[in-house]
């Protein structure tokens, strides 16, 4: 069964990161990871102010992993009071779309939170 879940303990992430060759520090980080049979299969990590959240990396094994790790972020820094999010890590910019991010003519996405799950499916498009 595949499970989304906030790390606190982020050494297991960081070893998934550098088996995917991505060397990268994310202590400073919220992250999620997305485990199935106690493996990781996929994480998140996004850097927070009051203001706004910035997804900063998403690496998972498929992109359905990838798809709900995005939700499930989004939900999470949701139910924490963040209303705004930004994707400006270029490889994201797909899921950005699929996550219905617009596109800020910056290089940067972005997404309001305010409705994203309780509007219904059709508000946001």
């Amino acid at each position: 069964m595949l499970k989304y879940q906030v790390v606190v303990e982020k050494g297991a992430v960081a070893s998934y990161l550098k088996d995917k060759g991505i060397e990268r520090d994310i202590q400073g980080f919220f992250v999620m990871q997305a485990t199935e049979n106690g493996k990781i299969v996929g994480m998140g990590a996004a850097s927070m102010n009051p203001a706004y959240a910035v997804i900063e990396e998403l690496v998972c094994d498929d992109d359905a992993i990838a798809y709900g790790m995005g939700k499930a972020m989004l939900n999470s820094l949701d139910l924490g009071g963040i209303q705004h999010v930004l994707i400006n890590n270029e490889s994201l910019y797909p899921l950005a779309k699929q996550l219905r991010f617009t596109e800020t003519g910056e290089g940067t996405y972005s997404v309001s939170l305010e409705g994203y799950f309780t509007s219904g499916c059709g508000k946001n498009l």
